[in-house]
């Protein structure tokens, strides 16, 4: 077997060329972009689980409540089923009004007896005029107690509303007093619904009132969102809905209260 002459060595070959490092660093920043993609998605995340569990808290709420709010003893009172309390009945002031001028009247008739002749006879024509004004000033009281006790009568009848209850739950003294929206940060904020055109109204809740529909019609039920003039005096059936971060609804559940 011939042996070669010269024996061929393989040309040195660099370690790294600039693409190389180019591709490298490319590499790198792909890398550090997804783990911040990937971490600010994480923390959307967060918020949109924050706000649902807002929302769990009132649904859990509404169903704590609803056993117990047709109570008397049910606190809080701005929250309670039934209508208000009866106001205490103002007595009607006319009898008084009526014994305190028929005593002036005697009193100034008995003085004219004691005085002269002349002075009795002046006494005597003045006390027919103010006799005359006993019908009408007893009339006139009569008149305001009537007026007044059919203001209490009617207040008798007025149901709680949910604008009140509302106000109760999110003050200091409330049991949503320390909940906020994970997106900025604000006190709860209710909306009528979500709107995915709208980019403001991430976390903010909406609240609904559930009405049957009569029997027979296509949809079984009908969802109206729960106004501050709405009356609470009756059983109710409540949708809680949460905007996610494309506000985008998020039913969260329907409960009775």
């Amino acid at each position: 077997m011939d042996k070669p002459n010269e024996i061929v060595t393989p040309p040195k070959v660099k370690t790294m060329t600039f693409s190389d490092i180019l591709f490298l660093c490319f590499m790198v920043f792909v890398v550090f972009a997804v783990a911040f993609v990937g971490r600010l998605a994480y923390l959307e995340g967060m918020k949109t689980e924050g706000s649902k569990q807002n929302g769990e808290a009132m649904a859990a709420w509404f169903t704590q409540a609803s056993a117990d709010r047709f109570n008397d003893n049910f606190n809080p009172t701005e929250c309670a089923g039934g209508l208000l309390p009866a106001l205490p009945a103002i007595s009607p002031m006319a009898s008084t009004s009526t014994s305190e001028v028929s005593a002036t009247a005697q009193t100034q008739v008995s003085d004219a007896s004691a005085a002269d002749s002349a002075t009795a006879a002046a006494t005597v024509s003045v006390a027919p005029a103010a006799s005359a004004d006993l019908p009408k000033n007893a009339s006139a009281s009569t008149t305001a107690a009537q007026e007044t006790k059919g203001s209490d009568a009617s207040a008798q009848n007025v149901a709680r509303t949910w604008g009140d209850c509302l106000r109760y739950l999110t003050s200091q003294k409330g049991a949503w007093s320390k909940m906020s929206n994970p997106f900025n940060g604000e006190p709860l904020t209710f909306i009528d619904k979500c709107d995915p055109t709208n980019h403001e109204i991430p976390g903010f809740i909406v609240l609904e009132s559930v009405n049957p529909t009569p029997p027979g019609s296509a949809v079984a039920s009908y969802a109206n969102a729960l106004a501050s003039t709405d009356a609470i005096d009756k059983k109710m059936l409540l949708r809680v809905t949460i905007c996610d971060k494309g506000s985008y609804p998020i039913p969260i559940a329907d409960i009775e209260f």
